[in-house]
């Protein structure tokens, strides 16, 4: 099943409006509802890969990955629908992140792992960009490379253990 809906998140992303593999031509919604599932519960999150497909730069779409089929693919073998991929810093899951975080920004921010770049002055593509938690990634930025970020992993991972023992006391 898990296999199958990334399937349909990747053909979905890509724009298609019928189920590719299934081969019956069937709409997203009808491929969806033979699994119980609303389209429209699923669609916030093919809204949200759409979005991660490009970015801007003074204006200007870019394809991240140099197509968005590439990235997509890349982006769903890391990612994971229930929330168990983890930051490749500091190790935090998807989930725990989503559920520890407090921000102002969490609707658009936070909730899921994002694209991070190792070195920040190359390209966005599959050897240089990883998975990281809101905090590892802005933490680091776009100024250090990923080895002077990681003398401060074991202080997010200190932050992390904080809000745990905060939540358990609350």
């Amino acid at each position: 099943m898990m296999n199958e809906m990334k399937k349909f998140l990747f053909e979905a992303a890509m724009g298609y409006d019928y189920c590719k593999s299934c081969h019956k031509g069937s709409t997203m919604e009808e491929m969806l509802s033979e699994y119980g599932l609303s389209y429209q519960k699923y669609l916030p999150e093919i809204t949200r890969i759409q979005r991660l497909c490009t970015y801007n730069e003074n204006g200007n779409k870019k394809i991240r990955f140099g197509n968005k089929k590439d990235f997509l693919e890349w982006y769903l073998k890391k990612w994971s629908l229930d929330g168990s991929a983890v930051c490749e810093y500091c190790g935090i899951s998807e989930k725990e992140c989503n559920e520890l975080l407090n921000t102002q920004r969490k609707p658009t921010r936070g909730r899921h792992l994002e694209v991070e770049r190792r070195e920040p002055n190359l390209d966005y593509d599959s050897t240089n960009c990883i998975l990281a938690c809101y905090v590892c990634n802005n933490t680091k930025s776009d100024f250090m490379s990923e080895e002077e970020f990681r003398v401060l992993i074991p202080g997010i991972q200190a932050f992390w253990k904080s809000q745990r023992n905060k939540k358990k006391q609350n």
